[in-house]
């Protein structure tokens, strides 16, 4: 048996001690009229001595004056990620500290010269790799993000000892916290003000909380998926065929077969991101829905609005653009017992995904293993060079994508796991088009604005902009699909 190594804890009301802080906050739950009243126990919970390390997840898009090509001079609202991450652990102190929302708040005691200062443990952080190598590109938003903090304890009734009960306590509880904390973060965006007309601070709410028992827990480190999304103009996707790209265009573009932008711009099919929406056939008579109009007309919920089947000539097109975009990710390959390489990584893989599948108890099984006789031990090494023969994920090196890495970095050589199409959204606004001459120009109607998303283990900085940027490039026809065996050369 092992000893435990959690401190014992006092109550400073009856002087008992306790095996650790739990079993002594459930003593002053129970026991608060005869040790401590409900004020001195949430002052006792307050104490930065009795603080719990909790994750906390929200999500933010920055103010107008920083997503604008060129940031005016006295730009304010909700800058980038570390600015985010610093108003949710500002909330998040207020609301410890038992401050009102009303409260005035000093958002001038933030700046981009003191983000260094502010050492905030988020998903997109850079603070434990010493090295801003994968730092989140400025001005970018986050629908979802998480960050290590610690804070006073939730306040509960341990006197009920039914275990439902106490759930649904514990839900109404980190509920009444995470509106308490975005009524702090509304205040603070409140005191973002501008003359501009077509102005907005930014959103950020904050979305739960969860208790981290695990000291060494690392949003930055063990946080292994990311996915970041890239909405742009499906204007870019289209080369006109009057124009000089159209004749210089490479083999291996990518093109929908069109006469004009806006024929390209209808034939996109119209989809919101989340799981796919039921799809009908225009051309069937006996649908209920059989038109585009029909489908505007739709409600917007996913599980019912229905969208209409692409043409086969579409449905092409968006298949050699899936072909493009698979060029870009790591794939499984076979593992070559001549490449060493390959043999290392499946062999560290391997032994990787046996730490995480293997429970303490079955260690010392582990250890008993390691001292049989030389035969069995004959036998497990050829078994696993068995083993070294399956499938294994080849990553690539991505230094030629960020100007912050080597291409023998550590960093450089990362996983993408996948490209994809995940959404076409469209603003019923016309804008104007402008062709290769200044004086033709087309009227756009309701234009459709591509999602592409990129999923992952790291980000490098400026990799996912990259990437797209290449993408379009090569759909373009603007380069060959075959620079890509050069990109992710390390030579």
């Amino acid at each position: 048996m092992t000893a435990s190594t959690s401190l014992k804890a006092t109550c400073d009301g009856c002087q008992k001690q306790f095996p650790s802080k739990n079993k002594l906050f459930q003593h002053l739950a129970v026991n608060s009229d005869g040790c401590l009243s409900p004020d001195e126990y949430n002052e006792y919970l307050r104490n930065p001595r009795h603080f719990e390390k909790i994750a906390v997840l929200y999500g933010y898009l920055p103010g107008t004056d920083y997503r604008r090509s060129k940031i005016p001079d006295g730009a304010c609202g909700i800058e980038g990620g570390q600015h985010a991450a610093w108003m949710v652990t500002e909330a998040i102190d207020r609301v410890c500290r038992g401050q009102d929302s009303e409260s005035n708040v000093d958002m001038a005691s933030w700046s981009a010269d003191k983000a260094a200062a502010f050492k905030i443990n988020r998903s997109y952080g850079t603070l434990s790799r010493n090295s801003n190598a994968a730092e989140q590109d400025e001005y970018t938003g986050a629908i979802t993000e998480m960050l290590v903090t610690n804070t006073s304890p939730l306040f509960f009734d341990f006197a009920n000892a039914d275990k439902d009960d106490n759930e649904e306590q514990h839900k109404e509880k980190v509920t009444a916290w995470v509106n308490s904390v975005n009524q702090q973060l509304d205040c603070m965006i409140s005191c973002f003000k501008s003359s501009c007309k077509d102005w907005s601070p930014g959103r950020i709410r904050v979305f739960g909380r969860l208790s981290i028992p695990q000291k060494k827990f690392n949003p930055e480190t063990d946080v292994v998926h990311r996915r970041v999304d890239y909405c742009f103009p499906a204007d870019l996707l289209y080369v006109p065929k009057v124009s000089n790209d159209h004749l210089s265009m490479s083999d291996t573009a990518v093109q929908l077969q069109t006469k004009t932008l806006q024929e390209f711009l209808d034939k996109m099919p119209s989809f919101p991101p989340g799981v796919p929406a039921r799809v009908f056939d225009a051309s069937d008579t006996s649908t209920t829905r059989k038109n585009e109009d029909d489908y505007q007309e739709a409600p917007l919920g996913r599980e019912f609005r229905p969208s209409v089947r692409p043409d086969d000539t579409t449905l092409t097109y968006l298949f050699k653009m899936k072909k493009v975009m698979q060029a870009f990710t790591t794939q499984v390959e076979d593992v070559n017992p001549n490449d060493s390489g390959a043999v290392l990584e499946k062999k560290f893989s391997e032994m990787k995904r046996n730490k995480q599948k293997e429970q303490p108890r079955k260690k010392k099984q582990r250890k008993q293993a390691q001292q049989n006789s030389e035969t069995d031990n004959n036998e497990e090494e050829t078994g696993s060079t068995k083993a070294l023969t399956k499938r294994f994920l080849r990553r690539k090196r991505f230094h030629n994508f960020s100007n912050r890495v080597l291409a023998h970095d550590f960093l450089s050589y990362r996983r993408l796991d996948r490209i994809y199409h995940r959404a076409t959204l469209r603003l019923n606004s016309t804008y104007e088009y402008k062709t290769c001459s200044e004086s033709d120009q087309q009227l756009v109607q309701n234009r459709p604005f591509v999602v592409f998303s990129l999923t992952g283990d790291i980000f490098l900085y400026e990799q996912a902009r990259r990437v797209i940027a290449l993408l379009i490039a090569i759909l373009r026809g603007c380069i060959d699909i075959e620079i890509l065996d050069c990109i992710f050369d390390e030579e």
